[in-house]
């Protein structure tokens, strides 16, 4: 700060200094303008109205030849002393418009015309600052903003803030929605568990329930009841209900016996009864008597009742002889 304050006088200094600079310039461009105005000198002046007209033939444009002399061996030639500090002689006046009387040139002594020799301050040229690479002094997070600084040589420093940095989220889990690691800030949603497919862990049967699981690739299990089985009934029968093969409960009623066919196992006679049978699908039979038939009778002849042509059997009694009429075989005679 103090070489800043220090260069902004230095350069306000310098601006005063050419501000007086150009002030004088602009009194003696006037000076000048009113000799030229009123005509030149007949003889040389001084050193110093010598040196006016030629700045007025300068500023007039005239050309004025001047006789080519030998520097005097005792008068040494003067120059102008150039600095850069600021001019403190007081401003020229215009002097009253005359003619310059004409005057010899006076030999002066050299000490008293040559003004004293002072040397130009020295002054520092503008300071450029140079700064340092920055230098975190605060680490910047998901939550506050972080501090960077640099330096110049001369002391001056600068001070920026750092962008605070993205949150770092963990992925989200079936519970949770991506958490930060840092703060612990939360973005979206849990994802919600992602089960697989059931498994029967055990079995349901027709007396007790059963069981069945399944799991989320986060570990976390789902367990249900898995309702009663139904009864695994075998087929009624003729003389059975249906019946559960693994409990042994009934349902319903026998279904009865469906016999087929009537069939003869032994034919029936006149003399004897014969028999027939019927077969269940469940292997049962039934057995019938069939009864005696009847006789098959021949007619009954002349001689001999009815009689049965399969056993014999008689019935009623003969029909007896039924004559036709006579005749005669053979004539009876006298003789016989």
């Amino acid at each position: 700060m103090k070489n800043q304050t220090k260069y902004k006088i230095e350069n306000i200094a310098i601006l005063i200094g050419a501000a007086v600079i150009l002030v004088i310039c602009l009194v003696l461009f006037a000076v000048m303008t009113s000799k030229t105005m009123h005509g030149k000198p007949e003889h040389p002046g001084t050193a110093e109205e010598t040196e006016s007209g030629a700045v007025d033939r300068e500023t007039t444009g005239e050309s004025t030849q001047i006789p080519e002399t030998e520097p005097d061996p005792v008068t040494p030639q003067t120059k102008p002393i150039e600095t850069s500090q600021p001019v403190t002689d007081p401003p020229a006046t215009n002097p009253p418009v005359t003619d310059p009387p004409v005057t010899e040139p006076i030999e002066t002594d050299p000490i008293d015309t040559e003004p004293p020799e002072t040397e130009p301050p020295e002054t520092e040229p503008p300071h450029t600052h140079s700064y340092s690479p920055w230098k975190t002094t605060k680490e910047a997070t998901c939550q506050a903003e972080g501090v960077k600084e640099r330096s110049c040589s001369c002391g001056d420093q600068q001070t920026e803030a750092i962008a605070k940095k993205a949150h770092s989220y963990e992925n989200a889990t079936c519970t949770k929605p991506a958490t930060c690691t840092e703060c612990g800030a939360t973005e979206g949603s849990a994802k919600g568990h992602s089960y697989g497919a059931w498994k029967v862990t055990k079995k349901a049967t027709c007396q007790a329930e059963g069981l069945k699981e399944r799991s989320c690739s986060c570990g976390e299990k789902q367990t249900e009841a898995i309702e009663k089985a139904d009864h695994d009934y075998k087929d009624a029968t003729c003389g059975e209900p249906m019946v559960c093969k693994v409990c042994g409960a009934t349902e319903g009623t026998p279904n009865g016996h469906s016999y087929g066919s009537w069939k003869v196992t032994k034919e029936a006679t006149c003399k004897a009864t014969g028999t027939r049978e019927r077969v269940c699908s469940c292997g049962d039979k039934q057995t019938e008597t069939i009864a005696k038939k009847a006789h098959s009778f021949k007619d009954a002849t002349c001689t001999q009742p009815k009689t049965c042509t399969v056993c014999g059997v008689t019935e009623g009694s003969s029909k007896g002889h039924s004559y036709g009429s006579w005749k005669t075989t053979k004539e009876a005679t006298c003789k016989a």
